[in-house]
């Protein structure tokens, strides 16, 4: 969400830190990879795979449009749009509260963004057809919604 709200706003970002910091006092067990005391990677964190997806999408070809926040079904929505190559698309996430550890969806209306066909999962990665914008999968982690063609979609699992 902090990498996306920087977007949005084209404010420029990095990230900090790739792979945990080892000290001779002390592992900082903050990075996108887990290491252990030999400095040596053990498993990607789910953040890792989140990343990899958002910087695979937000490049120099993506242009801010915009950020607003909207009410519907008694959350904060946070829109974001954005355009790439000349063609829209956005990013969509409940903003209103911390984000949680579950993994439900919670139903959405759209139907102010126009005319998609993807959903785009950032945490995982999954993109999903849309047949209309009613009943759009929504939580507390970004998604993207976008034109077919819009964005580049390499290795993802189509549904």
């Amino acid at each position: 969400r902090l990498n996306l709200g920087a977007a949005a706003r084209d404010i420029p970002s990095n990230l900090f830190t790739f792979i945990d910091l080892q000290y001779t006092f002390m592992l900082q067990s903050f990075g996108l990879i887990r290491s252990n005391t030999l400095k040596e990677p053990v498993y990607r964190r789910p953040s890792y795979h989140a990343m990899k997806n958002f910087y695979s999408v937000f490049d120099d070809d993506v242009k801010p449009l915009g950020v607003g926040k909207r009410a519907l079904a008694g959350k904060e929505l946070t829109v974001a749009r954005f355009e790439r190559l000349g063609k829209p698309f956005a990013a969509v996430w409940f903003s209103g509260e911390r984000p949680g550890d579950s993994l439900a969806y919670d139903p959405v209306d759209l139907s102010f963004l126009g005319n998609a066909a993807e959903w785009i999962d950032l945490l995982t990665g999954r993109v999903y057809r849309l047949t209309g914008l009613s009943s759009v999968p929504g939580w507390d982690s970004p998604v993207l919604i976008a034109g077919p063609d819009v964005l580049p979609i390499v290795d993802c699992s189509v549904n």
